[in-house]
């Protein structure tokens, strides 16, 4: 990080990288923690186990979802980014690498959700 004349921080991609891989690994174990919960609440009877299948076919769960798999790809290719620094390959290139990260996360989500959402509105 460098400090500006204004007494502030310049934001610089590989800070802005560890602070998204931060909030997306948080993210991940928020998910886990509350999918444990849901699967263990689908041992409580047949009405909880149709009430539980109710939701997890609304808007709200697709959407839950998306920001998921956003965060996951996210994870996994910063890691891939950060095991390559480690290893000495493009480390003056951190921001061109972010971007081919965040290009990647955009094609894979494209592919991946456009049709089921497609599906989802008909």
């Amino acid at each position: 990080m460098k400090i500006t004349s204004g007494g502030g921080y310049r934001k610089e991609a590989g800070m802005v990288a560890w602070v998204i891989g931060i909030v997306s690994g948080f993210a991940i174990g928020m998910y886990l923690i509350i999918n444990a919960l849901v699967i263990f609440g689908l041992t409580r009877g047949e009405h909880h186990f149709d009430a539980v299948m109710k939701m997890m076919f609304s808007p709200f769960v697709l959407f839950i979802e998306m920001l998921l798999f956003i965060a996951v790809l996210y994870h996994i290719f910063n890691g891939i980014r950060v095991l390559l620094f480690d290893l000495g390959l493009w480390i003056e290139d951190q921001k061109d690498i972010l971007y081919v990260v965040v290009i990647a996360i955009m094609i894979l989500f494209a592919v991946h959700f456009l049709p089921l959402i497609e599906e989802y509105i008909r």
